[in-house]
């Protein structure tokens, strides 16, 4: 069966590390005959089985994978890098008439580093205007 004889698009599992992420990738990937692609931050680094959750070698047998064990640990991977890569794999996938499955919580990751930074922002504005409320929280 050709599932991905119309036009497909990625579907993108993310969420909280321990949340069943990538069970359900491997039961969808079986059934749609997808490739997996991990958008984990720390998956990406050869050698760092241990704490990063990485599917089995045996189910990266069984179902193509990608963006796993593609980085050398002393070296950077921007948010960039990743990007381009990512994107090459969905491409290929989908020229392969497979669908891609985009799973890892690199999605969560992000918004917790834009709240942060956003946080910061303001908490810096507040404390800047903080003297011009304190004179009309005097007045009223």
């Amino acid at each position: 069966m050709d599932n991905c004889a119309f036009e497909c698009k990625p579907i993108y599992i993310v969420g909280p590390t321990g949340s069943g992420k990538s069970a359900l990738a491997m039961k969808l990937a079986e059934i749609f005959d997808a490739v997996i692609i991990s958008a984990d931050s720390m998956q990406i680094y050869k050698t760092l089985d241990i704490g990063t959750a990485k599917e089995s070698v045996d189910n990266r047998r069984k179902i193509q994978h990608e963006m796993i064990d593609i980085v050398d640990v002393d070296r950077e991977y921007s948010v960039a890098e990743y990007s381009i890569e990512a994107r090459r794999c969905i491409k290929n996938a989908l020229d392969n008439k497979k669908m891609p499955i985009v799973v890892g919580s690199f999605l969560v990751d992000i918004l917790k580093m834009l709240m942060h930074i956003l946080c910061a922002f303001f908490s810096k504005l507040l404390f800047q205007i903080a003297p011009y409320f304190s004179i009309f929280v005097g007045i009223s």
